[in-house]
């Protein structure tokens, strides 16, 4: 699955035990589903 993605901001899990939260700001982007992996192309 891909879609596209408008301005906002994108939280993620960095790190292997999941505790400490990241976060993005983004302007408009394109995201990917494939397989159980994440794919994420961001300006």
């Amino acid at each position: 699955m891909i879609a596209a993605l408008g301005e906002g901001v994108i939280r993620y899990k960095a790190d292997n035990n999941g505790k400490e939260q990241q976060e993005i700001k983004i302007q408009s982007g394109f995201v990917e589903v494939k397989d159980d992996i994440l794919s994420v192309c961001i300006e």
